[in-house]
């Protein structure tokens, strides 16, 4: 299974101050039949890890055009 990179986002989650935590993510995806494998990977966050499958029969998705 070939996985494209596709963001590096921040993630923030909690308040402000010692509450506040800061994580960096990397959120990738895998072409299968119907659409596409998601997975996310969280380094040093409580689950660091999620996969889900996004419907797109057509693999239309262009995570670089704005919608």
């Amino acid at each position: 299974m070939k996985w494209e990179v596709v963001d590096k986002p921040k993630v923030e989650l909690g308040g402000a101050g010692i509450f506040k935590l800061e994580f960096e993510a990397r959120l990738a995806r895998a072409k299968v039949p119907g659409g596409w494998l998601i997975l996310t990977v969280t380094a040093g966050a409580p689950a660091p890890h999620s996969i889900t499958f996004y419907p797109d029969p057509t693999h239309a998705w262009d995570p670089n055009r704005d919608e």
